[in-house]
């Protein structure tokens, strides 16, 4: 599987799709992967798996390769973080499940950040906000977006600095996935887990901690990253012989975006997942 494709050819481990926060669909992902002469793409959507079959089903004659993904939203010393997920059975029921859960945690995350609004005088209805998604996985980018459209804010990240950012006022943490349980379903689920974009998270000790767990890699090459973060993330990735990873966090072609396969990961990193996913899965 791994040496079919050419290993300098873009890949892409990192987008998401209208099944959670993206602009595209699951087809006009593949599309646009396809036109860019991309080998590999991995959907990533944020707790939602819905989109995978549709990417695969429109990959089916393509010379692209669909790999099922997920960026799962986890906390760790109380705070968020998410993980990325890839080669796991998208269809196994106990993953499925979990996920459902989390959907609906997510649903009442929102009618708390709505309440928080509310408190200070900025009036959103949760209709508002569904009103700005496509799929179930409903979230803090479809607030931000709903701020948008009703006046409060001028762009989606500025309602993130204004209201929803982790300091922010109107900011409701998540409860229901630890990151090492998170880590445990992805494997139990037959798959592996990196750490996603850990330069976000501002605390180099905190991401080590993180990096002693059973993650499987951690994503070097992100949009949100410097120089120095990447050489502080490749450092740690590399000292606790984790794969290192990345991605172009694709949502869509608006705003200020990162064209997928535009990290420099090629299929090497994916020989590698996938060598540890069969690792993972003979010790299921």
């Amino acid at each position: 599987m791994p040496g079919r494709f050419p290993q300098t050819m873009p890949i892409e481990l990192h987008c998401h799709s209208t099944e959670s926060d993206g602009d595209c669909t699951p087809t006009e992902l593949v599309a646009r992967a396809e036109a860019l002469g991309l080998t590999t793409l991995a959907l990533t959507d944020h707790d939602n798996v819905d989109g995978i079959d549709e990417a695969m089903r429109a990959a089916h004659n393509l010379s692209l390769r669909v790999v099922p993904g997920v960026e799962l939203s986890c906390h760790f010393e109380a705070r968020e973080v998410h993980l990325l997920g890839y080669f796991f059975e998208h269809r196994d029921p106990d993953f499925l499940d979990l996920l459902g859960r989390m959907r609906e945690e997510r649903r009442h995350r929102v009618h708390r950040i709505i309440e928080k609004l509310e408190s200070l005088g900025v009036r959103l209805s949760y209709q508002d906000v569904e009103e700005q998604a496509s799929g179930d996985a409903i979230g803090r980018p479809h607030v931000a977006r709903a701020l948008v459209a009703a006046g409060f804010s001028d762009t989606v990240s500025s309602a993130f600095d204004l209201y929803l950012g982790n300091a922010a006022p109107a900011y409701v943490g998540r409860s229901l996935l630890s990151l090492e349980d998170g880590i445990e379903a992805v494997r139990r689920a037959g798959g592996v887990s990196v750490l996603a974009h850990p330069g976000i998270y501002h605390d180099w000790a905190r991401v080590e901690r993180m990096l002693k767990l059973p993650v499987n890699g951690v994503e070097v090459w992100h949009p949100s990253h410097r120089k120095a973060e990447r050489k502080r993330a490749k450092k740690l990735g590399s000292r606790y012989n984790k794969i290192l990873t990345g991605g172009s966090d694709f949502h869509g072609p608006r705003g200020d975006y990162h064209e997928m396969g535009s990290s420099p990961v090629t299929e090497s990193v994916v020989s590698r997942l996938l060598t540890a996913t069969i690792g993972e899965r003979a010790l299921v």
